[in-house]
């Protein structure tokens, strides 16, 4: 209890500082401490303005005359009071009570104990965290009472005032997260073990979401407890957080839908974790019958050791390219698979993922593919090499038809008294003539396909070919009315080439020039050596072709459909063969056309061909 002495001038025996002031501000008396520790001994005459910091006494005033008016019980304050010792000023928190009856003749009485240290502690601290980079709040009771610079500029605001302003940090709290911040506030509140580091959304000025990670801790500031909530900005790492679930989610879809049969493997791939719908469908299994087990015990890819080796190479080598084994069914069925495997990373550790693909029907249709294929290419072969043995058996019986038709229709052995016999001697002739030719051209690329062509490379003079075939092309080109040009040098080198199928390409090329050429036209023949070795062409101003007549052309017995082909029929294998001389030769075959514009077809032997004139 209080015991107050009316005859002294000081309060004992409770420590502390006492001090007793009448309603108008007057000091009456003090207690022990009180008298130590402002250094006035007894005497109470010095007016409380030498021992009360300036600004605080108004502040004191008022309070004091606001509380003999209202007669209110209790109003708390800090107070600076003067060190007598050292003439500076130290900080009191304590209250203003009512004297009720007036002890000692004061109206007021002041109780406070000494909290400069805590103020210089908090001080302290506040120097520290105005430099920390990382976001500072503290407050009482939720209430916000300091925020640092980082803090500030986390949720956007312009100065520290707008944040102790608020009525409590919640509203700094984003909506969804409330309940978690509200039901950690209240058990903090009632002294329950709460979590000190938990994550939540913060609310920017603009009302953006800031994820953090909050750590909070118990402190004394400004001498009374508080709440240090030391916050870091994890938004990066929560959208990363965030972007590894979605894969993770995306992938267990594509892993479940995907048609390949899929499983996971621990990490040295003796355990299986998982298999997808397509594996338990496959083999005719539940999922207990799998999860946890090892395919050695399962026994689906049998022990020749192949699946051994692809475990292998995925943990050597991170990766397993496709591979084909087998694999056994329990109806003692085996089917043909291509395997891969990949070395993959879910939460921190390694696991193993194999992925199959039944080829079992595919390898039967490629088989099928292959083998059709080495029958029509054995067909084929055959039907090349019997029609290249057939050059004697057809050509003989022709040439006699040729031979007799050429005696009657000359009448060698005298005249024949019908002239008709001789037209029809004639007619024979001609078309033994066409028919020979088309049968050369067959058999020459029967021995190409059947690869019998021979070779026989001579100096060629290219102008004493092209005299050659101007002559025998000279009556048709007469006849259809076209002219043939010469536009080649007199200078051209000699080049090495079999002189016979130079002679046949040029002709070819001429004939079908001559032929796709209307009346009154143009075909021209050139030659060059260059660069690129020897070429010669043919070009006219016939009909042309676009580029699937081109194509069309280049193809054994294609023919352009026109009124000039129809005109006259030809086995279509004019520029096939053109083309296959030239390149049995080492020499390549270009063509230039376009519709109503003519064509020019150009022949490039290589440089090592050519040799000096």
């Amino acid at each position: 209890m209080l015991t107050i002495d009316r005859d002294s001038v000081a309060l004992t025996p409770l420590p502390g500082v006492m001090l007793g002031f009448r309603a108008d501000g007057r000091l009456i008396f003090m207690s022990e401490d009180a008298r130590d520790f402002l250094g006035l001994g007894s005497d109470l005459s010095s007016p409380p303005t030498d021992f009360v910091h300036p600004e605080d006494w108004p502040v004191l005033s008022g309070l004091i005359a606001s509380i003999t008016r209202s007669s209110a019980s209790r109003l708390g304050l800090t107070l600076r009071l003067r060190d007598g010792a050292s003439t500076l000023y130290r900080s009191f928190e304590g209250s203003l009570c009512s004297a009720g009856g007036g002890i000692l003749g004061a109206d007021v009485i002041f109780s406070g104990h000494d909290i400069t240290h805590h103020i210089d502690l908090t001080n302290q601290y506040r120097a520290v965290l105005e430099r920390m980079s990382q976001p500072i709040l503290v407050h009482r009771e939720l209430r916000p009472i300091y925020c640092n610079p980082a803090m500030v500029a986390l949720v956007d605001a312009t100065q520290p005032e707008e944040i102790l302003a608020l009525p409590n940090i919640l509203h700094l709290v984003h909506p969804d997260d409330m309940p978690q911040a509200l039901a950690i506030a209240e058990g903090r509140r009632r002294g329950e073990d709460m979590p000190a580091q938990y994550q939540l959304r913060l609310v920017t000025r603009s009302g953006q979401p800031v994820w953090v990670d909050s750590q909070a801790a118990r402190i004394h500031w400004q001498g009374h407890p508080a709440i240090l909530l030391a916050v870091n900005y994890i938004g990066d790492r929560k959208r990363a957080e965030d972007a590894r679930r979605q894969s993770e989610r995306l992938f267990a879809r594509i892993f479940q839908s995907s048609p390949n049969i899929l499983c996971l493997l621990e990490g040295r791939g003796q355990r299986i974790i998982d298999v997808n719908e397509a594996f338990l469908n496959l083999f005719a299994c539940g999922r207990s019958d799998i999860i946890g087990r090892s395919f050695d015990e399962i026994g689906i890819w049998g022990t020749d050791g192949q699946f051994e080796a692809v475990i292998s190479t995925i943990l050597t080598e991170g990766h397993c390219p496709e591979r084909e084994l087998q694999a056994v069914f329990r109806s003692g069925e085996r089917r043909d698979f291509m395997v891969t495997g990949e070395l993959l990373s879910l939460d921190g550790e390694n696991i193993l993922m194999i992925s199959g693909r039944d080829i079992s029907e595919s390898k039967r249709q490629r088989q099928e593919i292959i083998a059709a294929k080495e029958a029509a290419e054995l067909a084929n072969r055959a039907k090349s090499e019997f029609l290249a043995n057939m050059s004697h058996e057809l050509r003989t019986p022709l040439n006699a038809i040729l031979g007799f038709s050429d005696i009657i229709a000359n009448e060698l052995h005298g005249p024949i008294g019908d002239r008709r016999y001789c037209e029809y001697a004639r007619d024979i002739h001609e078309s033994g003539n066409h028919l020979l030719s088309i049968i050369n051209d067959i058999l020459d690329l029967s021995k190409i396909e059947a690869g019998r062509l021979e070779i026989n490379e001579t100096l060629v003079d290219f102008l004493d070919v092209l005299h050659s075939c101007c002559r025998l092309i000279s009556p048709r080109a007469r006849a259809a009315e076209v002219e043939v040009i010469n536009a080649c040098p007199n200078d051209l080198p000699l080049f090495l080439a079999d002189e016979r199928l130079i002679k046949q390409i040029l002709l070819n090329l001429l004939s079908n020039a001559v032929k796709f050429t209307p009346e009154g036209g143009i075909v021209t023949v050139g030659a060059e050596c260059g660069a690129e070795g020897f070429a010669f062409w043919v070009a006219d101003t016939g009909i042309g072709m676009d580029e699937k007549g081109i194509e069309l052309a280049l193809t054994s017995f294609g023919q352009v459909d026109s009124s000039l082909s129809r005109k006259q029929v030809g086995s279509g294998l004019g520029l096939p063969l053109a083309k296959a001389f030239a390149e049995r030769q080492g020499g390549r075959l270009e063509i230039e056309s376009a519709l109503q514009k003519g064509t020019r077809v150009t022949v490039v032997f290589p440089p090592d061909k050519v040799r000096a004139a």
